[in-house]
């Protein structure tokens, strides 16, 4: 069944000059605007499409993919501001609303911010978050020392960097284990140190090498001085 925020492959029914309609069940027909068009099609054929509200407020179809599907985490760049909140660019022609209620302080053109992308239950439309702890996942975390585990930065504290783990729950990433610069946004590997009974999490970029940190910048730099290694803003690399 086709539902708005999600991808869907619909029919095509009929054409008109500005498009070609296709077979949205109980959401009705659903315009696929000219220029979203494939190169080829045929009155009958299924089209894989990502559903949601145009300018107009009208259920449409894109055959594009948004950086952000909803129910997930982005880092996306806010392209303009009106009296309803920020308009963040997702990759759509219609640019996706955090409005102001939803955002944790005045989002800036130009700028970038990690949101949460999702479906408004009273509107029925695609709207977007600032306030990421209300949408992460509030189960008891089920990973284990040592699980490898996708990771979104979003922020930074006093201890460290706050991450996304895995796109529902949330931990630390502590200063003393990590040796590069972390941005807001940056997606990256990690592990879990450990799963605290009061449900934080701890994480690590690499696997316990049992040394502290500045042992390991002392060797590090000895290997450098050496020319067996280079270094660089995204971590380090052995040279032949």
């Amino acid at each position: 069944m086709a539902m708005v925020g999600e991808r869907a492959q619909l029919r095509i029914e009929r054409e008109q000059s500005f498009g070609i309609f296709l077979d949205g069940g109980d959401l009705g027909e659903i315009l696929l605007p000219r220029r979203e068009m494939p190169a080829k099609w045929r009155i009958g054929d299924l089209v894989d499409v990502f559903i949601y509200h145009d300018s107009e407020d009208r259920i449409v179809a894109t055959m594009k993919a948004p950086l952000v599907m909803p129910g997930g985490f982005a880092y996306l760049r806010v392209a303009g501001l009106t009296a309803v909140g920020a308009f963040m660019d997702w990759g759509l022609p219609k640019d996706l609303l955090v409005p102001f209620r939803e955002q944790r302080e005045r989002m800036e053109p130009g700028k970038s911010y990690v949101v949460h992308a999702h479906v408004d239950e009273d509107s029925g439309r695609i709207v977007a978050s600032r306030r990421l702890a209300r949408y992460l996942d509030q189960t008891p975390p089920t990973y284990r020392e040592g699980d490898e585990v996708d990771l979104l930065i979003y922020g930074k504290t006093d201890l460290g960097y706050k991450a996304i783990i895995e796109g529902k729950h949330t931990g630390v990433l502590f200063a003393d284990g990590v040796f590069r610069r972390l941005n807001a946004g940056e997606r990256t590997r990690g592990y879990i140190l450990l799963v605290r009974p009061d449900r934080k999490i701890d994480l690590s970029l690499h696997q316990e090498l049992g040394v502290s940190k500045r042992t390991f910048k002392q060797a590090a730099g000895a290997l450098f001085r050496q020319r067996k290694i280079s270094l660089a803003s995204d971590g380090m690399r052995l040279l032949e």
